[in-house]
């Protein structure tokens, strides 16, 4: 039975593993708006020497806003690790990947990372190059959307009739009837982890209940990323 474990630093930042790869998705950040956390120089500082987030294969960057990507931290991840492959909508790192048109697909042994141009949410972001990543592995279909428009008819045609096992969503996707719908409708996960969520000493908008409540009345199997370091293993 494939497993997956998905391990938080922080946002919407977290390590991937799966079928012995570690993936990064917006793993090291800098900034965050007010009522969420931002990366502490300390927290930076233990994911960096993590054990569980050492030796990633790929790191991922959906997009260049501050509380996704920072472009020094990302740096010091690939000084460390100069064998990972870093991905990013534009370009910033020498070395990098960078990720252009509708869709990209990048296989790694029996890993494939399918990169998807999604609308990022808001009308004044309309213009942000913004990617979601559809990791696929040992049979096992993990859709991270990152910041996309809720309820997205792109992200609907982008999926398709593809089976997904584990979707990790920013919180709204579950708080917010539109989003929940849509999670049942469309993607209709078995497994969904909800992130984008601030720590207990950040969070002045009671987004954290709000979650708890959403998850307790879905129909899926549902997981709060809500602690830096948090491990959810989830078996497929």
């Amino acid at each position: 039975m494939p497993e997956v474990k998905i391990t938080l630093s922080a946002n919407a930042g977290v390590c991937i593993q799966a079928a012995g790869k570690k993936i990064w998705v917006d793993a090291l950040f800098s900034g965050a708006d007010v009522g969420f956390s931002p990366m502490s120089p300390e927290l930076a500082q233990r994911v960096l020497a993590s054990e569980t987030f050492a030796e990633p294969d790929h790191i991922v960057y959906t997009h260049c806003h501050p509380d996704h990507y920072s472009r020094n931290l990302a740096q010091r991840a690939k000084d460390k690790w100069p064998t990972a492959r870093v991905y990013l909508p534009e370009p910033e790192i020498e070395g990098q990947v960078l990720l252009s048109g509708n869709e990209m697909c990048i296989t790694d042994g029996g890993l494939t990372l399918r990169f998807l141009r999604l609308p990022h949410e808001g009308a004044q972001y309309t213009h942000v190059k913004h990617y979601g990543l559809l990791l696929s592995t040992d049979g096992c279909n993990i859709l991270l959307p990152g910041d996309c428009a809720l309820a997205s008819s792109a992200l609907a045609r982008a999926i398709g009739d593809t089976k997904i096992h584990v979707a990790v969503l920013d919180f709204p996707w579950i708080t917010l009837r539109s989003g929940r719908a849509f999670v049942e409708k469309e993607i209709h996960p078995d497994h969904v982890l909800a992130y984008h969520l601030p720590f207990a000493k950040d969070d002045k908008n009671g987004y954290r209940i709000s979650a708890a409540k959403a998850a307790q009345s879905m129909k899926n199997d549902v997981h709060l990323l809500l602690e830096p370091m948090q491990t959810e293993t989830i078996k497929i």
